[in-house]
């Protein structure tokens, strides 16, 4: 690109932070006038250098303490750097700026003239635009009413709501759109996308790949302070779940393998009578790295004691690519006497709304009629994860019929009636949660678009 098309040019920025195990180390340290030290000093920024253009959207990654917050403070003035420079060309605006400086005792629209006023836009300005603003924000009579009442969200929205409609250069974001429900983010991106035709460049610091993926044209990667990479996002992505692989390769301490030979879909053994399930290649001791629930209801019924989840060659893992199969191996002990039971699995994406719901009467899952006091249940679940890259939470619902025979009458009942006869034993929510990355091959980016992959069929006819 053109030089002179650069609004945004950082060079060799620095930041060190002095770290004190307390606060008597800052203490010891001003007694001695600095002659002894009581900290250490950790650089949040090293040696970072990079170029925005007109235009352009670029998204900022990286794990916690990569340096992203400390970078979007000094580009907004809100620090100073330890050494480097940076160099602005033209207006820039940040929900930082806009909603630091609200003032919770004035309306929502006094307090959009007030930051029209601050930010240095003239008389008029902001009031030409405010009918927009109040109906992009979709606070309806609380545009009116005093920030105090507010919510974080009806906050935050204002914010956006003044800055979409306001002339800037640059416009950075701090993980700003991960509130509010999922249409607001739909019209928020939209507004964005009009933005950038209009040549602002906007800036997202943020952890959700699957927005860097579906918006940004451009990601730079950070961890420990450095600029990794700069480029292509789904590049950008694969090096940062690389990243986030190893972290959790760490934390599963040991690589678990299982029968290589057996398959992990198919390792229900039913014996005559099917009221005896046997799941064979059970994993060992050392896959099952979840044992405490804190979110599980039912307590009183069940004691879930732990669960494996594990990817196709047998490891503990919670980051899957693309078409890749979970395997989940749950382990609960019964505290009473109940008839079949039912387990349904279910996906939410971080916005809690239900991807994917399965229970093992939908699966058509043989199952035990009865299950005493003091017995043990080995359930095992596989699913495709053919959803689009992001990050996903796994629940669990456990449920039991009070009499086995309306379960061999299920084809002949309505589901009204089929709830009648069933009750709870527990909920998980939060089980766990897993991260899908995209599935790279030669010939496409990515496989399908949107949400998930739908089974489908496509034909070409030529008529003349």
């Amino acid at each position: 690109m053109n030089t002179e098309d650069v609004v945004l040019r950082v060079s060799n920025l620095k930041k060190y932070f002095k770290i004190y195990p307390s606060a008597w180390g800052l203490v010891k340290e001003w007694l001695t006038f600095g002659r002894r030290s009581y900290h250490e000093d950790f650089w949040a920024l090293k040696d970072m250098s990079f170029e925005i253009y007109k235009g352009e959207f670029v998204g900022v990654i990286g794990p916690n303490g990569a340096g992203k917050s400390t970078l979007l403070r000094i580009i907004t003035d809100a620090l100073q750097p330890t050494d480097g420079s940076y160099e602005v060309k033209g207006r820039v605006l940040s929900i930082l700026e806009l909603s630091g400086g609200t003032d919770k005792d004035l309306t929502g629209r006094e307090n959009v003239v007030r930051s029209g006023q601050m930010l240095g836009f003239p008389d008029g300005y902001v009031q030409e635009r405010m009918e927009r603003i109040k109906e992009f924000s979709e606070l309806g009579e609380f545009f009116d009413q005093p920030l105090r009442v507010y919510s974080t969200g009806m906050k935050t929205r204002l914010s956006f709501s003044m800055f979409a409609f306001m002339d800037t250069d640059i416009l950075i974001l701090d993980e700003v759109l991960a509130v509010g429900d999922i249409f607001f983010q739909v019209k928020c991106f939209a507004r964005l996308a009009e933005l950038i035709e209009k040549n602002t460049s906007i800036v997202l610091v943020t952890h959700s790949l699957g927005i860097v993926q579906r918006y940004c044209k451009r990601v730079i990667l950070l961890n420990n302070g450095e600029k990794l990479f700069d480029g292509d996002p789904n590049t950008a992505v694969r090096m940062f779940m690389d990243l986030r692989g190893a972290q959790n390769a760490a934390a599963a301490q040991n690589v678990v393998s299982i029968d290589q030979n057996s398959d992990l879909a198919n390792n229900w053994s039913v014996d005559k009578p099917k009221t005896d399930i046997r799941l064979e290649a059970w994993p060992p001791d050392e896959a099952f790295t979840l044992k405490s629930f804190p979110n599980l209801k039912g307590k009183g019924k069940i004691n879930l004691t732990r669960m494996a989840v594990l990817n196709d060659q047998g490891q503990p893992a919670l980051v899957f690519k693309q078409g890749d199969r979970l395997h989940l191996y749950v382990e609960f002990q019964l505290k009473k006497d109940i008839g079949m039971p039912i387990i349904n699995f279910e996906i939410r994406d971080p916005y809690n709304l239900l991807i994917h719901s399965k229970s093992t009467i939908q699966d058509k899952t043989e199952a035990p009629r009865s299950v005493s006091h003091g017995n043990v249940v080995h359930y095992y679940q596989s699913v495709v994860l053919d959803l689009a890259p992001q990050n996903y939470v796994i629940n669990l619902d456990c449920f039991s019929f009070s009499e086995s025979d309306h379960y061999t009458e299920l084809e002949r009942q309505d589901f009204g009636s089929l709830v009648q006869h069933m009750f709870r034993l527990f909920r998980l929510d939060g089980a766990f949660a897993i991260v899908v990355t995209p599935r790279f091959d030669e010939r496409m980016i990515l496989p399908y678009g949107g949400l998930c992959d739908l089974s489908s069929e496509t034909r070409f006819q030529i008529t003349r």
